[in-house]
């Protein structure tokens, strides 16, 4: 019988991490930029909510990508 291998399985889950960062940076940028602009201190809270998510996300993506590293890297 032949090996199947799911090493695929492993970059798809990085990439899929990676837009969930970016998706999420992005919506909070704009969640600031429209909290500002409606001087909304409640839209503003939650961008800054959505920030602390952004940088939990950005940290789980980081630390997906090195540990896909060699040991000898």
């Amino acid at each position: 019988m032949a090996q199947h291998d799911h090493s695929h399985l492993k970059d798809e889950s990085a990439s899929r991490i990676g837009m969930a960062f970016f998706l999420n940076v992005i919506f909070t940028i704009i969640e600031f930029v429209g909290g500002w602009l409606t001087n909304s201190t409640a839209i503003m809270a939650d961008a800054v909510h959505d920030l602390g998510d952004s940088l939990s996300i950005g940290s789980a993506w980081l630390l997906n990508r090195l540990g896909k590293k060699s040991a000898d890297s």
